[in-house]
């Protein structure tokens, strides 16, 4: 009955053996192989990922260290500034304390030299009065004035020569 349908069981098994040493040989060189390089190709492409985030994660680390140095600037510059001012701010009251100090002994200075002038003003002032008073004693005692006339004229006298002195 097999024979009648054509049906060669010999042919049947040589297409069955020649199925599975085709089978074992594309297996061995083509399959395995092809595993093994998708294998190889899984693992570098995790590696890569595992990398990528390590490299990530140092990233963000020295992200994180960068932005902190730049608040530690940030302050610092800061205190500088602070600093900065309040030594501008004592210097200027200093300065001005100095000025005030300097204007009030010159104010002073200058008060002392007004009042020496005047003093001496005084002294000669009284010294002149003194040389007037003496030429008009000497005037009275040279001559004798009984009218309002020769008054007159021993006044005017007395003027004159004050005037040249």
């Amino acid at each position: 009955m097999v024979e009648t349908l054509g049906i060669n069981f010999v042919e049947i098994i040589c297409a069955i053996i020649n199925f599975l040493i085709l089978f074992g040989l594309l297996s061995i060189f083509l399959y395995k192989p092809t595993l093994n390089m998708f294998e190889r190709r899984r693992n570098a492409i995790k590696n890569e990922l595992e990398g990528a985030a390590a490299v990530r994660a140092e990233a963000d680390k020295l992200l994180e260290n960068y932005n902190q140095r730049i608040s530690d600037v940030e302050y610092e510059v800061g205190e500088i500034v602070k600093a900065s001012k309040a030594k501008a701010e004592n210097e200027a009251r200093l300065i001005i304390k100095d000025a005030k100090a300097e204007a009030m002994m010159l104010k002073k200075s200058a008060e002392a030299d007004i009042e020496r002038e005047s003093q001496e003003a005084m002294t000669h002032l009284k010294g002149e009065i003194g040389k007037l008073a003496i030429l008009a004693a000497e005037q009275i005692l040279e001559r004798e004035v009984c009218t309002p006339e020769g008054q007159e004229e021993y006044i005017n006298g007395i003027l004159e020569q004050a005037g040249r002195v």
